[in-house]
């Protein structure tokens, strides 16, 4: 399922392309996949910290251990178009853990900012816990100043 506020609808929609590819940084780290920690957590292979065995104490919970560590920012991996190639890293990954970990749901969030006309994008994962909050509530998605764009599985 995907969703996105007004500020996406209004700024950022009519920029994306379907691309051929993306950059090849982004793309190993979708094919090495994923990996979960003894605390339940899922962060991508190329991105985990050391499992202790103990929950993170630094962390609320596990979605913000996991948002953390499963961060990509865009502009990292590549220069030219961030927008295109941020939409389309968001479903390859939500794809991937559909079909990696298909009896659990995630959510992938990529929020935009501009910085004197150049636009760079942030990409955050998490599993969509009951007893925790999830990331980015789509009750108020629309409050966000800053572009949004999710994609869920499950």
């Amino acid at each position: 399922m995907i969703f996105f506020n007004k500020e996406f609808e209004r700024n950022i929609l009519s920029k994306v392309i379907k691309l051929p590819s993306i950059p090849n940084g982004i793309s190993k780290l979708i094919d090495d996949g994923f990996i979960i920690h003894s605390d339940g957590c899922i962060f991508f292979k190329g991105k985990q910290p050391i499992d202790t065995g103990n929950d993170n104490e630094i962390f609320f919970d596990k979605t913000e251990q996991e948002c953390f560590y499963n961060e990509l920012r865009v502009s990292d991996y590549i220069e030219g178009d961030i927008v295109s190639v941020a939409v389309n890293v968001s479903e390859m990954i939500a794809e991937k853990l559909h079909k990696t970990l298909p009896s659990k749901s995630f959510e992938i969030v990529t929020s935009f900012d501009n910085f004197e006309g150049e636009i760079d994008a942030v990409i955050k994962l998490h599993t969509l816990r009951e007893e925790e909050v999830p990331y980015i509530d789509l009750q108020s998605i629309d409050e966000y100043q800053q572009p949004i764009f999710i994609c869920r599985t499950g």
